[in-house]
């Protein structure tokens, strides 16, 4: 019985539009590459590729291309989303930098992206979850003091908002147009 081989994951992007899940498993094909996820649709197309761990040296050194364009090919992670806020802090989240604020945050674990929002003094951070670095996960619900300037730190929620369309009875807005009643009137 042959021994189980094991797979390494890997983020693929730069995927160019029209890309197929058959051209990528083509061109993975050489390296024992099994495409576990891909999305074709949206702004950026991607992937998520299984390659064999003797392979993954082979990979990391190849320049893929699908067509003229070359692939970024990264070991995929797991990360945690944070909202930075300071609309009600002693502070402004404005007067720093992204580079600051990678800077700081990188002190407790690997950062991936840093956004701010321009003219609203909030923004958003995305840390690599580590095995055994518990720091990166208790950046939530802490006041951070960044060069005088206080950020309030909390966990982004995964859950997209759902809008609030006014129901009455429970029941969505067409259904409650048939239910409105016609008004009557009793004869005397």
């Amino acid at each position: 019985m042959a021994a189980a081989v094991e797979m390494v994951d890997h983020h693929v992007g730069q995927i160019p539009k029209g890309t197929s899940q058959a051209d990528l498993e083509t061109v993975f094909n050489e390296f024992g590459g099994k495409v576990r996820f891909f999305k074709e649709a949206g702004k950026f197309p991607y992937a998520f590729i299984d390659i064999p761990e003797d392979k993954v040296e082979a990979l990391s050194e190849a320049e893929i291309k699908v067509g003229e364009t070359v692939l970024q090919i990264d070991p995929a992670f797991k990360s945690i989303k944070y909202f930075l806020d300071s609309r009600e802090t002693e502070g402004s989240l404005e007067e720093l930098t992204k580079e600051k604020l990678t800077e700081y945050f990188s002190t407790f674990g690997a950062v991936v992206e840093v956004k701010i929002v321009e003219g609203k003094n909030f923004g958003f951070l995305k840390m690599k979850k580590e095995e055994g670095n518990k720091e990166v996960e208790r950046l939530a619900f802490n006041l951070h003091t960044i060069d005088g300037q206080e950020i309030n730190v909390s966990e982004q929620s995964n859950n997209k908002r759902k809008r609030n369309n006014k129901r009455q009875n429970g029941r969505g807005r067409k259904q409650a147009k048939k239910l409105k009643m016609e008004p009557t009137f009793l004869q005397v």
